[in-house]
């Protein structure tokens, strides 16, 4: 039996002028950004990846995690490519140096599977059920 689990994800995405004055945007933007789900399943930690090419890692195995809603992955040092799959069964590859933040909780359109390549150091927190 599975304990819920409470994801949040809060803070503010905002882009704003840069010196010299005049240069595009003008003005700053900001928008909040405030997520809170309750999920049957998760999983964090920092973690050293030691999976280069051609090679994929999969980071749903051992969670239990079958089909991820949120996730939040911190890249600490290197690049690393990352690959989802939908249960539409469509692959998509991203490729992440810095970090990347997904939230998907409707029915049917969550990932199903989640591995990453490559050589560096992460932080991960995956949510799902």
């Amino acid at each position: 039996m599975t304990t819920p689990q409470k994801f949040e994800l809060l803070g503010a995405a905002t882009l704003g002028a840069v010196s010299p004055v005049g240069a595009f945007p003008a003005n700053e933007s900001s928008f909040p950004i405030a997520v809170s789900q309750i999920t049957q399943g998760s999983s964090v930690g920092a973690r050293r990846i030691n999976t280069p090419s051609p090679g994929f890692l999969d980071l749903l195995a051992g969670t239990g995690i079958t089909s991820l809603r949120y996730l939040v992955l911190i890249v600490r040092n290197g690049v690393f490519v990352v690959r989802m799959s939908s249960s539409a069964g469509a692959d998509q590859l991203l490729t992440v140096s810095e970090f990347i933040a997904f939230s998907n909780p409707q029915s049917g359109s969550q990932i199903t599977a989640l591995a990453i390549q490559g050589v560096g150091d992460i932080d991960l927190v995956m949510a799902g059920d």
